[in-house]
């Protein structure tokens, strides 16, 4: 049984109540820093870069199956990492410490495809970082990949600038199950305010709607600071629409996502604009 389910049942009384107390107290008189940004995308009302990806929190890539959301994902950790061609994502930045990792993790794809996925973001970025580190985990079980996380979490800390699981839900059994779902959701809370890192991940959505799979889906969005959805355009297929529907800052506007030789780009127009 896993510590957080232990706690749960009353099973851990390691706990401090009253050393907690006192550290999430909060000082109205004092002022506390906003978080820093890993990735922003234009600027919000007060002109400053608005966040999409926050340290210290996590975040969700949403959308139904084949709607593009690794190319998506791809494109976040290559501006994350320092894109040469700032052309590729206009309005998009990264406020990344260069020395800070980037951990990416596929948990469905085999070893080839997942390293396919893999330098597509060193292709986009335009150059190799050292400190980019990739995880294939298909091939092992839900608690053994959630093992392996924890291991890099536990290793890296707050080395990590970034990181990506695609996706969230092979990291449980049942995405319909309460606690399982609980127990993954906190742990990227405390992970990410602990380490003061971003993480973000694939979670698909219900076939017959918009929402995310199972409690799973619930409980995630209800946390995130961020999730953004993909929409596969039905007759333009190298097309996807890009929805920023839920956000703890400002929202930014819908744009589409479009694959040219392999790549993912940004435009602004809709597919038959482009094909005029």
């Amino acid at each position: 049984m896993s510590d957080y389910l232990k706690i749960l049942e009353g099973g851990d009384n390691t706990f401090d109540a009253r050393s907690a107390l006192k550290s999430s107290k909060i000082d109205l008189k004092s002022n506390v820093r906003p978080q820093p940004i890993s990735l922003s995308c234009g600027t919000d009302w007060n002109g400053m870069p608005n966040c999409i990806f926050g340290q210290g929190d996590y975040s969700a890539i949403t959308g139904v199956g084949k709607s593009k959301k690794s190319f998506f994902k791809s494109a976040m950790m290559a501006i994350y990492q320092g894109m040469r061609d700032d052309t590729i994502f206009p309005m998009w930045k990264s406020h990344r410490d260069p020395s800070k990792l980037i951990i990416d993790i596929d948990t469905e794809q085999s070893d080839f495809h997942a390293q396919r996925a893999f330098r597509r973001v060193r292709e986009l970025a335009g150059w190799e970082d050292e400190n980019y580190h990739c995880f294939a985990l298909r091939k092992h079980t839900p608690q053994e990949r959630m093992q392996i996380v924890e291991e890099i979490v536990g290793a890296y800390g707050s080395r990590i600038g970034l990181m990506c699981i695609d996706g969230y839900a092979d990291l449980i059994m049942d995405t319909n199950d309460n606690r399982e779902s609980m127990e993954l959701v906190q742990k990227l809370m405390r992970w990410t305010d602990e380490y003061q890192f971003h993480i973000t991940g694939i979670l698909h959505t219900n076939p017959s709607g918009d929402k995310m799979r199972g409690h799973l889906g619930s409980d995630v969005s209800r946390k995130a600071s961020t999730v953004i959805k993909l929409t596969a355009d039905n007759d333009y297929r190298a097309y996807s629409k890009v929805q920023h529907v839920l956000a703890r800052d400002e929202s930014i506007d819908d744009f589409w996502l479009k694959i040219e030789r392999g790549l993912p780009v940004f435009t602004s127009n809709d597919p038959e604009m482009d094909s005029l």
